[in-house]
């Protein structure tokens, strides 16, 4: 475990641990920082072994032998096919340790990853290796809502999510800055109003993208999906949420894991939003060719009778539409919050007119019609049992 160092002289690893990186000298330690940080971003893997061992406990340069240091493969970030700015809005997480400092807040879950990190090394983090992989299996989209097992842990790990922002993480995420002040004078007034009643940075975002990339489709939708739902409602309410809940981030701990083996991974769109946009947004990645349509009434009531088992009292009592099938509902506003991002991100995907064309159908027909339903629901409760039934897709015709 060594590397070239300075005039050609070799520096072993363990020597920086043992000695540069705990010293006194703030300057010693700079470097020394500086020199693994080097070494790791260039995948040498001795380093990023002696790394490890600093991070995981039980982990040791003297006892444990490296067998072996590959790149992990098969994922796909859609942040990189954006340029910088879009990206920032795309992936908030990434920003200043947001999606480490998220992951740390629900440290002890068995939903979540373990994870490892030094404040010496803060572009690097050490996750639990998950053997079972993830959900992702080309047909369905929303994996998870096959069986009520694990959809309820699904609803369980978000409510666990939801309710873990009471840390300093939160003032970390946000830096005191409500980004809705940094944009509001370029908004539509109606979609400002909307936000200041129930905050969203992850809309702010989507508006930002929208504009930044001439969707105005997007944006006019925008201020219709911000209101949906009342601000004092418990998935109306603003939380610090996952924000990209799909089958490539959902995965088995272990290999053939059982029903009820979910871990929630990657936590680049963390961001300040209203709870329905994790809960219900997991929906909206169904694929409309699936067999089996929306997912069964059973299997969403288990979703959200597991979300308001594991909310905190204390936040049930503050809020209204707390029952099960009035959560169900409210899901699919959350649904159309993520049709939305959907929409944007689509055109990078498929390329040309086609991805135009279907992201104007989904904010122009889909987002507008389904809309319009759930706004009808809060007066016609016959159409809201539908919506209960069938899903808002199917009751607008937009499916």
């Amino acid at each position: 475990m060594a590397w070239p160092g300075g005039a050609g002289s070799i520096i072993t690893f363990v020597e920086l641990v043992e000695a540069d990186l705990e010293s006194e000298n703030e300057a010693a330690r700079a470097v020394a920082v500086a020199r693994i940080t080097e070494q790791c971003e260039a995948s040498h893997a001795p380093s990023i072994f002696a790394l490890c061992c600093r991070l995981v406990p039980g982990w040791s340069v003297a006892t444990d032998t490296l067998l072996s240091c590959e790149p992990v493969g098969g994922g796909f970030s859609g942040a990189k096919l954006w340029k910088d700015e879009i990206a920032k809005c795309l992936a908030p997480g990434k920003i200043g340790g947001v999606d480490c400092a998220a992951l740390d807040a629900v440290q002890g879950s068995s939903r979540f990853p373990q994870m490892w990190h030094d404040p010496l090394f803060e572009s690097f983090t050490a996750l639990e290796y998950l053997k079972g992989g993830d959900l992702r299996d080309g047909v369905g989209g929303t994996m998870a809502f096959e069986h009520a097992e694990t959809a309820a842990e699904l609803g369980a790990a978000i409510a666990e999510f939801h309710s873990a922002g009471r840390g300093d993480w939160h003032a970390k995420l946000t830096g005191g800055v409500n980004p809705l002040d940094t944009v509001a004078g370029k908004m539509p007034r109606a979609l400002v109003m909307a936000l200041r009643v129930a905050r969203s940075d992850d809309l702010v975002s989507l508006f930002r993208a929208s504009t930044m990339l001439n969707r105005p489709w997007i944006v006019k939708q925008l201020a219709t999906i911000a209101a949906l739902l009342p601000p004092g409602s418990l998935l109306g309410r603003s939380v610090v949420g996952h924000g990209d809940l799909h089958d490539g981030n959902l995965m088995r701990r272990e290999a053939g894991g059982s029903k009820t083996d979910l871990v929630v991974c990657d936590f680049d769109r963390v961001a300040v939003m209203q709870a329905a946009a994790d809960l219900g947004g997991y929906m909206g990645n169904r694929d409309g060719r699936y067999k089996k349509k929306w997912p069964m009434l059973e299997i969403r009531r288990a979703a959200a009778t597991a979300y308001i088992e594991n909310t905190p009292a204390d936040v049930l009592a503050g809020c209204t539409r707390t029952t099960v099938d009035e959560v169900v509902i409210d899901m699919e506003a959350g649904m159309l919050m993520r049709t939305a991002f959907i929409a944007l991100v689509l055109p990078g995907f498929l390329p040309g007119q086609m991805g135009v064309t279907i992201s104007k159908w989904l904010c122009e027909t889909r987002i507008k019609k389904a809309a319009e339903v759930l706004q009808r629901c809060a007066t016609d409760s016959a159409l809201a049992e539908r919506v209960l039934r069938e899903g808002v897709l199917v009751v607008a015709d937009v499916a």
